[in-house]
């Protein structure tokens, strides 16, 4: 088992450094964008890119779960070919469509989603869809096939190369947001000409399969509503702070989600290192202890990271934006738990997933998102983004406490919640805590921030002796008294 907690340890490892170098240089766009965009603008920017999250759901349909599972219902290569050909025609077709059609209703829908007629700000990222397609396909092929190194080289050459565009555009051209959405389409289309040498001989069209696609769609079809669900949770509030309050509110609530993502990012990690591992053990006799021990492992690491970021996100705000960005901190600081919250369904769904259903997840989405809309309609119109924040992360609790419920019905797994439950509780208490201080000057509020992390992890390792008290202890015997 410590081999295997070892090897996803190692691949989570060299992802986060992918993600911590596109985080460094997407940290990097911070200051940039806030010394050149109001807060309005920058709210524009967000409309636009949550916009097109949503049509991206229906641009992969979910078909890249389906590609992860099937694919490793085989061994052999040329089987293996047919579930990501599939993918790769079906997204292409779809994304050709939907490009075209918000080609031409780009003029009405940028007066509906924008409050503004600038049509041109839909149809760049209506052409960036198709042109993302490629770089979708190659990176979820080379995860699959756990070339490690390879995903985090062509990521972070990507993202450096859309950093460099992005300096282009808007620093030297001087072209604001039609800039930094050019600078993705261009970096995108780059990525494609890279993807297409590295797996052309996979997608021929040779391997589509009608028969793949149909169990493909049937795996898919449980989780479009999901992803509907998931877009409510994660981009609309945008809209209902936009229709209660304005664009301004909107664009400091992008530019909290934006400090809160570095959270996002090393949850990511484990995430990118998480299905592959956990699918390709599942079959091990050690399995089951393997997710369990996970569990505890994710949650000290992940909810390290998110306090560390909730108390800091002021300061963090003073470092890298100009002072019509500082009323973000506070949402920030709920924002950073969403992503670790969510992180737990990863652990707690392998079960559904081994058994080959999406169900369980699905509808706790379903049941997040309608509870955090009810909210939207509650809190946003009184107390505006820091109300959008409660309220996802409301729905983000849901969550992993159902799709652990249903899991353990249909595979169980011998998981330790207490632990998880203690370390989760101590976590929000030190926020709230934190946010309950008086400040005297930055110096005080630093040495008290960093004695509040100390306290949680303090309760990090108290949890875990006395929750692994015999394995520890065991350990410490046979290394320090060379017990047999």
């Amino acid at each position: 088992m410590k081999k295997l907690i070892k090897q996803l340890a190692g691949e989570s490892i060299v992802y986060g450094l992918s993600g911590i170098i596109n985080k460094f240089i997407s940290v990097f766009l911070v200051p940039l964008y806030t010394r050149i965009l109001l807060p309005s603008d920058y709210g524009v920017l967000n409309l636009v890119n949550t916009t097109f999250y949503f049509v991206a759901i229906f641009v992969v349909f979910a078909l890249d779960n389906s590609a992860a599972r099937w694919f490793y219902d085989s061994d052999n290569t040329e089987e293996r070919k047919k579930p990501i050909a599939t993918w790769f025609w079906v997204q292409l077709i779809i994304s050709v469509f939907i490009c075209l059609l918000f080609i031409g209703l780009s003029t009405p829908l940028s007066k509906l989603i924008l409050g503004k007629n600038l049509p041109l700000l839909l149809i760049i990222p209506s052409v960036t869809i198709v042109s993302s397609v490629l770089p979708t396909i190659v990176w979820n092929w080379l995860r699959l096939r756990r070339k490690v190194w390879l995903t985090v080289t062509l990521s972070t050459g990507s993202a450096i190369l859309t950093i460099g565009l992005n300096v282009l555009f808007t620093i030297v051209l001087k072209q604001g947001i039609k800039g930094i959405l050019l600078a993705t389409l261009i970096s995108n289309s780059i990525y494609s000409v890279a993807a297409s040498l590295l797996m052309w001989r996979w997608l021929s069209p040779k391997f589509f399969s009608v028969e793949v696609l149909k169990g493909m769609l049937r795996f898919a079809l449980p989780l479009l509503p999901t992803a509907l669900a998931f877009w409510i949770l994660n981009s609309s509030a945008s809209f209902f702070i936009k229709y209660y309050h304005s664009n301004e509110e909107v664009g400091l609530f992008s530019i909290a989600s934006s400090i809160a993502s570095s959270v996002a990012m090393l949850v990511g990690a484990f995430q990118m290192a998480w299905g592959p591992f956990a699918f390709s053990i599942m079959n091990k006799p050690e399995a089951k202890s393997v997710y369990s021990a996970v569990l505890t492992l994710y949650s000290i690491v992940a909810l390290t990271a998110a306090l560390a970021v909730a108390l800091f996100a002021k300061e963090i705000l003073f470092l890298l934006t100009t002072p019509k960005y500082y009323p973000a901190y506070l949402v920030s600081g709920i924002l950073a738990f969403n992503a670790t919250i969510y992180g737990y369904a990863y652990i707690g769904g392998i079960g559904s997933s081994v058994v080959k259903k999406t169900s369980p997840i699905a509808f706790a989405i379903m049941i997040g998102s309608i509870v955090c809309i009810v909210l939207y309609f509650i809190l946003i119109p009184i107390i505006g983004k820091e109300g959008a924040a409660l309220s996802t992360l409301t729905g983000y609790l849901i969550i992993p406490i159902y799709v652990f419920y249903r899991s353990q019905q249909l595979w169980h797994i011998p998981y330790k919640f207490m632990p998880t439950v203690i370390l989760l509780c101590s976590a929000f208490a030190l926020f709230i805590v934190n946010n309950s201080l008086p400040e005297y000057s930055i110096s005080y509020s630093i040495v008290s921030k960093l004695i509040l992390l100390l306290i949680f992890l303090s309760v990090c390792a108290i949890v875990v002796y006395y929750n692994y008290k015999t394995g520890i202890d065991s350990y410490l015997q046979k290394k320090y008294f060379k017990l047999p």
